[in-house]
């Protein structure tokens, strides 16, 4: 199973941020992610046995077990490499971040143990992927984009399941951990 840890968002922070969307197809080619994939990946796992996914619920459980709510919006778009050279765009997360680090720390120190491999970035960027395989369209418009969303409260995580369909991916939520 294809799995990673992910924080969700309401609904209306999802609308909000696909308002954007018809700008930036404007000025953007690319493979667009549906808006009901949208997320935030905490911890990429990949490729997991089933057996293992009540070890990490119980990683989940122990990574938020001293956590409190805490408030995140998505504000700016950004793109991987660089915005000249887009590969990945994406809109970035702004709110209490420092617990949003504490949290993806401890989530690695509760799933290291479990011998699983993950995909640990050296430093944490939390963002919402909007589009893979992104290049400028020759004709697009240079106005700025604007995004910030309204606040909304961080209070679980989430194991997700990637399947690759016909029609693309879909995700298959097995776990939701509250703190």
């Amino acid at each position: 199973m294809r799995l990673f840890i992910a924080i969700n968002m309401e609904h209306s922070i999802k609308d909000q941020v696909g308002s954007i969307l018809p700008s930036l197809k404007n000025r953007y080619k690319g493979r667009f992610v549906p808006i009901e994939n949208w997320h935030i990946t905490t911890l990429f796992l990949g490729e997991v046995e089933e057996g293992k996914i009540p070890l990490i619920e119980q990683a989940m459980k122990e990574a938020v077990k001293k956590m409190v709510p805490f408030q995140l919006w998505v504000e700016g778009i950004g793109a991987f490499p660089s915005m000249a050279k887009p590969n990945i765009l994406w809109a970035g997360v702004q709110g209490d971040l420092q617990p949003l680090h504490q949290l993806y720390q401890q989530l690695i120190k509760a799933i290291r143990p479990l011998k699983i491999n993950f995909d640990a970035k050296p430093i944490f960027t939390p963002h919402l992927t909007l589009a893979r395989k992104v290049i400028i369209q020759p004709s697009s418009k240079t106005e700025e984009i604007i995004l910030k969303t309204t606040p909304w409260t961080v209070n679980a995580l989430e194991l997700y399941q990637s399947i690759f369909t016909k029609d693309g991916v879909k995700y298959n939520r097995i776990i939701k951990t509250y703190f």
